[in-house]
């Protein structure tokens, strides 16, 4: 369900590279400030002028926080990060992208089948973007000092880092939480939060319900991504100044003099394959690896320092100049993307022996076979649980499954379990119905119509479909039953004359 709060935020850049608020001049006395309206409503309460206070350093703190507070010593706090189960009571995320997965590559997920949908993780590929934000509420059954460790992965860009920022109820616990790495890996890992030498930090939980939030920032990236930036933009002003004198396809017949109309060429594009170099050293400090991030960069530098010291050149190499500066642009959209699977996460005492986070290979063969012979015998095309037998309070509901077919919604499996966790949720339990609900293709709806074995609904046909079951006598006139002016009053007349055929309304 959707949210509406208030909260207290500093002004920060939007693409989280900075990794500190925004300072702002003004003048003695009376400043103006202006909004203006981009995208979606927002209600300000208030507008306060403060200083940002800077987390300190946990080597600056930690002493003085076991002098205060006990280590916990106690059994671990497993968190669900998708759900409020286990030691979680509450999930909330900023933004409406981050969704809940399932994943089926392993079985030490919790839940997990081998072949049934069960939505077990959150994030991935949804929960990429800088400010996208889970927060989770916690109780914690004493005051004390926890290391926290997070199960997941990061498996969508190999040679990237992920970086979040750690906050404990509304704030950054240390200067070391603006920027926790979590890297690349095909598998599920156990992520503690520890310092460089792989000692894990400490953290302080009061007794009770605790708030721990993981935002999308750039962190060490940040850096990169503006170095980069600013490198394209030289690159791209030098290709601008070429192609105003050669054109888009120079005449490799014709000297074009390009030193003497362009005499800062070669100086430039000797320093933008230093800077890139640089950066490339930069880039396998922080993952560990040369891959294909830094390919491109490498490529430009090496096209660069060609051009620094043979300018001449650029005329026959144009067309990869400029080829080469637009896939840095693609570069930097795919860098700034910071996706992040959680199943759980784990709020323990020091060196406590947390179950392993990935399946051996006789776990994966094994379940890996239960999903491959459970293909052939399961229905693909239920959705629903076999829980309740058959009775007069069951009804049978088919979802549309499109495809490409015209006028018609088109209706993934996705969907369909969205519904039905709607319907086990709130419908099932309050209606005391219980519902059949499978995925057909559209094709098939009109044919059971006609031979006599059709669901009592449908979801998903399309209005311009109406007529042709209606004259088939595939549907229930609605203005027959009771209540129905009393519910066709809610709706315009003309779509009322849109749902009509022969007397009847259909929908």
């Amino acid at each position: 369900d959707e949210v509406y709060k208030e909260t207290k935020v500093f002004v920060e850049d939007y693409q989280r590279r900075i990794g500190e608020p925004f300072a702002f001049y003004l003048e003695k006395g009376k400043n103006t400030i202006s909004f203006e309206v981009i995208k979606e409503p927002i209600t300000y309460t208030s507008i306060i002028f403060k200083k940002a206070g800077k987390a300190a350093d946990y080597n600056l703190v930690i002493n003085d926080l076991k002098s205060k507070y006990p280590v916990y010593d106690d059994k671990d706090i497993i968190c669900q990060a998708e759900r409020a189960e286990g030691g979680t009571v509450y999930v909330e995320k900023n933004s409406s992208s981050i969704n809940i997965q399932k994943n089926y590559s392993d079985s030490l997920l919790y839940p997990y089948h081998p072949y049934k949908i069960k939505y077990n993780t959150i994030g991935a590929n949804n929960w990429k973007e800088p400010g996208n934000a889970i927060s989770w509420d916690i109780a914690v059954p004493k005051e004390g000092l926890y290391e926290i460790t997070f199960k997941g992965r990061q498996s969508l860009k190999r040679g990237v880092t992920s970086v979040r920022r750690l906050y404990i109820n509304g704030a950054i616990p240390y200067s070391e939480m603006n920027a926790i790495n979590f890297a690349y890996s095909s598998n599920m890992a156990n992520y503690t939060v520890a310092d460089s030498n792989g000692t894990p930090y400490l953290f302080y939980l009061r007794e009770g319900i605790n708030t721990i939030s993981l935002e999308c920032v750039m962190g060490d990236f940040g850096t990169i991504i503006n170095d980069v930036e600013e490198s394209m933009v030289q690159l791209n002003q030098m290709y601008l100044k070429v192609t105003q004198i050669t054109g888009q396809t120079p005449d490799k017949f014709i000297d074009y003099q390009i030193t003497k109309k362009i005499p800062d060429f070669a100086t430039v594009m000797a320093a933008e394959s230093e800077r890139l170099n640089k950066i490339v050293d930069e880039l396998v400090a922080i993952t560990g690896e040369k891959g294909e991030n830094t390919s491109l960069l490498e490529k430009m530098a090496v096209e660069a320092e060609g051009l620094s010291r043979n300018p001449e050149d650029v005329a026959d190499e144009i067309a990869q100049l400029k080829e080469n500066i637009s896939a840095l642009g693609t570069w930097l959209v795919n860098i700034s993307e910071m996706p992040l699977e959680l199943d759980s996460f784990i709020v323990s005492a020091p060196n406590a022996d947390l179950k392993r986070a990935q399946n051996t290979f006789f776990e994966s063969f094994y379940y890996g076979a239960i999903r491959f012979f459970a293909s052939f015998f399961v229905k693909t095309s239920r959705v629903s649980e076999d829980t309740a037998a058959p009775s007069d309070n069951t009804i049978k509901v088919w979802m549309v499954n499109a495809g490409t077919a015209a006028n018609t919604q088109s209706i993934g499996r996705e969907q369909a379990q969205i519904i039905q966790n709607l319907i086990e949720e709130k419908f099932a339990p309050e209606s005391g119905i219980h519902v059949e609900l499978q995925l057909i293709p559209v094709d098939v709806v009109l044919r059971a119509a006609l031979a006599g074995n059709s669901p009592d609904a449908v979801i998903g046909l399309s209005q311009a479909t109406l007529q042709d079951f209606a004259m088939r006598g595939a549907v229930v006139d609605l203005s027959k039953l009771d209540g129905f002016s009393e519910a066709a009053g809610r709706y315009y007349q003309s779509e009322i004359d849109a749902a009509s055929y022969l007397g009847g309304v259909y929908g």
